[in-house]
């Protein structure tokens, strides 16, 4: 009979091993999850929706018929061509006064060549050999959410939701392998 109370002893020590184990990593899991999906939606609302106006933060500016496209902002813009290769493009303000564009690969856009011109906030007139037929401008910070996007953004999140999922898994097999029931001392006749 003593012999039998150590042998539980041992086994109710396990359990208890197993449980906080169980907990931990549920709990982890549980939080790592959370933080993934709140990193998700902080994302979604910062970089894609900006909530003051309800628009698109990574604005496709289309030249219109005229070729003129109006700028909300001051910054760099890069003048592309989503499906297939943009035709070289003249740009000038209002005044006809041309704004300096140069071609250059940024690493943003996957080792796509584009056309890169700093702006201010205003209207320009952009002119591309064969029209302006699907060409359009962006801000060139939006280039790696236009160029990739959600995959840039779940890449961001992926690992904290690898992890949760790997945590829960781990908080259902691990307690089981540090106290199985096959280890419960037999009650002695």
């Amino acid at each position: 009979m003593h012999a039998y109370r150590e042998q539980l002893a041992a086994f109710r020590k396990r359990k208890n091993w197993a449980l906080v184990v169980g907990i931990v990593a549920t709990v982890l899991a549980v939080a790592s999850i959370a933080l993934g999906g709140a990193l998700a939606l902080g994302q979604f609302n910062t970089q894609f929706l900006n909530t003051r106006t309800g628009e698109w933060v990574a604005q496709r500016h289309v030249p219109g018929a005229s070729g003129t496209v109006s700028l909300p902002d001051p910054g760099r813009y890069a003048i592309t061509k989503p499906d297939g290769v943009a035709p070289a493009c003249t740009v000038a303000d209002m005044d006809g006064t041309a704004v300096p564009v140069a071609m250059e690969q940024l690493p943003e856009a996957n080792g796509k060549t584009l056309q890169v011109f700093d702006a201010e906030k205003a209207t320009y007139t952009v002119t591309c050999e064969g029209g302006q037929s699907g060409v359009v401008v962006f801000a060139v910070d939006d280039l790696p959410m236009v160029v990739n996007g959600w995959v840039s953004e779940l890449a961001k999140v992926a690992p904290f939701l690898i992890l949760g999922v790997a945590l829960l898994v781990v908080g259902r097999i691990v307690p089981r392998r540090i106290a199985p029931e096959s280890m419960r001392p037999v009650i002695p006749s």
